[in-house]
C-alpha cells in the first residue's frame, strides 16, 4: 500500500498492480556541478516522466473496471474469519455502481467500514444475496463514512453506490468468528429489516436467540441454494407462546409468499419444513398474546428427499423456486439460460472419482450415463440437490450443466436466474468455476466457434 496526500493534506490511497502515473520527479543533473560528488541544482530539464507500478498485496486490491453489473463484479475471493479484504475505488456519480463478489466459506460476522477521501460525499453500502439477488442488509446514513455488521456463509455481493457527490473510497471487509449463537439485533419486526444468515445448506446447523420485548415480531433471512428439509426448534418460557411463519422471499422482500407455519401450544415448537432449491427464506418469529420471554430457535439441515430414488445419475433433480429473482443488481452480458459451466478443483474431482468408483461406460445399476465420467458424476451429485444436472462434459475439464428454469420468465428474469445459480453454486466447497455459458458473438476472421459446448 502506497499513501499519497495533496497539496492541502487529504489522504489518497494508491495500491495494486497495472496503475499508471504521471510522475515528475525533480533529478540532480548528472552533467552540472562539482566532481566532489555534491552535484548541481536541478534545471528545467531535469525531470523524469513515466510510469509506477504499484504493488498489490494479498489483502488489498485496486477497484477493476468495470464492475457496474453483477455479472461483472469485481471478485474479492474468499473470506474466512481473521482476515480483512481491502479495496480501493472511486464512486464517480450517483450512476455509477461498484460490486464486489465474496464468498464466506465458513459462516462468520462480517464487520464492513467505508471511508471516502471527499468528506462532502455520501457513499452507502448495500449487501444483496445470491440466492433471490435481494438487497439484505443496507448501511446507507448520511455521513462520509459507513460502517455496520452482518453474518455471511457462501458467495454474497456488496454494492457501493454514491448517494450524493463522488469521491475515492476505502472499502473494508473484516470476518470474525461466531460463537455458538447468534443473537438478534434490532430493529428486526420485517422481512426486509430480517437478519441475513447467509446461506444454508444440508449440512448445515444455525441456533438463533431473542426475546419477543416490544411485542413485535422477529424475521431472520437464509439463502437456500440447494433443495433442503429444516428441522426447526423453537424452545421458550413454558408460560408463553411463540409460532414459527415461514416465506419465500425470493422474489419480493416487501412481499413475501407464505411456505409454512407452526402454530402448535407445545413447548417447544417442532416441525419439519421442505424448502425447494434457489429459495431466500425469510422466517417469522411471532410473540402470541404478549410473549417476551427469551427463545432460542435451532434450525438443522437434512438432504431433501429427491424423486426417483437412487443415487448419482440415477437420482432426479430437485424442484426450483418458481419464483424471480430481485432486478437491482443489473446484468451486462447474454446467456444461454439455464445453463451453466461448472469444474471442480482438482482435490474435490480426485475425491469423487475415488468415492464413486465409476468409469466411462454405461451402467444401468448406478444409472450412470456412456461418456460421462466419474468426476462429472461428482459435479452431478453437486448440482441436482441445486436442480440441475450435467449433460455434457469435457474428460478432466469442466461439465456443462443444465437447469429447468421455472415457465413464463422473460429473458433479463432468466438471466438473472442463471446467474444467480452460477453465483450460489461458486460459494460450494470444491468448486473451481461456476458460471453462466455465455452467448459469444464472432468477430474479425473467427466466425466457427472453438467451444465445444
Amino acid at each position: 500500500m502506497i499513501r499519497f496526500t495533496d497539496p492541502d493534506g487529504a489522504r489518497g490511497w494508491l495500491t495494486a498492480g497495472a496503475l499508471t502515473l504521471s510522475l515528475t520527479l525533480s533529478l540532480t543533473a548528472c552533467n552540472s556541478g562539482s566532481d566532489d560528488g555534491t552535484g548541481g541544482g536541478p534545471t528545467g530539464s531535469d525531470r523524469l516522466a513515466g510510469v509506477l507500478s504499484v504493488l498489490q498485496t494479498d489483502d488489498t486490491s485496486l477497484e477493476n473496471e468495470p464492475n457496474g453489473t453483477v455479472d461483472q463484479a469485481h471478485i474479492l475471493g474468499d473470506l474466512i474469519a481473521g482476515q480483512t479484504r481491502t479495496v480501493v475505488a472511486s464512486a464517480t456519480d450517483t450512476d455509477d455502481d461498484d460490486i464486489f463478489q465474496v464468498v464466506a466459506p465458513t459462516r462468520v460476522m462480517i464487520d464492513v467500514t467505508l471511508n471516502t477521501l471527499d468528506p462532502a460525499a455520501d457513499l452507502d453500502v448495500f449487501i444483496f444475496d445470491t440466492v433471490g439477488l435481494q438487497q439484505v442488509a443496507t448501511f446507507a446514513t448520511n455521513n462520509a463514512s459507513e460502517s455496520g455488521s452482518f453474518v455471511a456463509e457462501g458467495t454474497f455481493f456488496v454494492l457501493v453506490n454514491a448517494d450524493a457527490g463522488s469521491s475515492d473510497y476505502e472499502l473494508s471487509l473484516t470476518a470474525s468468528s461466531i460463537g455458538a449463537s447468534i443473537a438478534e439485533v434490532e430493529p428486526n419486526d420485517s422481512a426486509q429489516g430480517g437478519a441475513y444468515l447467509g446461506t444454508f445448506d444440508n449440512s448445515d446447523s444455525i441456533t438463533f436467540t431473542g426475546n419477543g420485548t416490544g411485542g413485535s415480531s422477529d424475521f431472520l433471512l437464509l439463502a437456500l441454494p440447494e433443495a433442503a428439509t429444516l428441522d426447526v426448534s423453537l424452545n421458550f418460557d413454558g408460560g408463553e407462546d411463540y409460532d414459527l411463519f415461514f416465506f419465500d422471499a425470493t422474489s419480493d422482500l416487501a412481499n413475501p409468499a407464505a411456505l409454512a407455519s407452526l402454530t402448535s401450544f407445545n413447548v417447544p415448537e417442532t416441525g419439519q419444513v421442505m424448502v425447494n432449491a434457489m429459495t431466500l427464506v425469510a422466517l417469522e418469529i411471532r410473540p402470541i398474546s404478549g410473549a417476551v420471554s427469551d427463545y432460542t430457535l435451532q434450525i438443522d439441515g437434512d438432504l431433501f428427499r429427491l424423486a426417483g430414488g437412487g443415487s448419482g445419475l440415477g437420482q432426479a433433480p430437485a424442484a426450483l423456486s418458481s419464483s424471480k429473482r430481485g432486478g437491482r443488481l443489473a446484468m451486462a452480458h447474454r446467456s444461454f439460460p439455464g445453463d451453466l459451466i461448472v469444474q471442480l478443483t482438482p482435490e474435490a474431482a480426485a475425491s469423487g472419482d475415488q468415492a464413486a468408483g465409476l468409469g466411462q461406460t454405461g451402467d444401468s445399476t448406478t444409472g450412470q450415463r456412456t461418456g460421462i465420467t466419474s468426476s462429472a458424476t461428482r459435479v452431478d451429485d453437486l448440482v441436482r440437490s441445486f436442480g440441475g444436472q450435467v449433460v455434457e462434459t469435457i474428460p478432466n475439464g469442466p461439465s456443462k450443466v443444465h437447469f429447468d428454469l421455472p415457465a413464463g420468465l422473460s429473458d433479463s428474469e432468466a438471466a438473472r436466474y442463471t446467474f444467480a445459480l452460477a453465483a450460489s453454486l461458486s460459494g460450494r466447497p470444491g468448486v473451481m468455476i461456476a458460471e453462466p455459458d455465455y452467448v459469444m458473438t464472432a468477430f474479425a476472421a473467427q466466425t466457427t466457434p472453438n467451444d465445444p459446448f
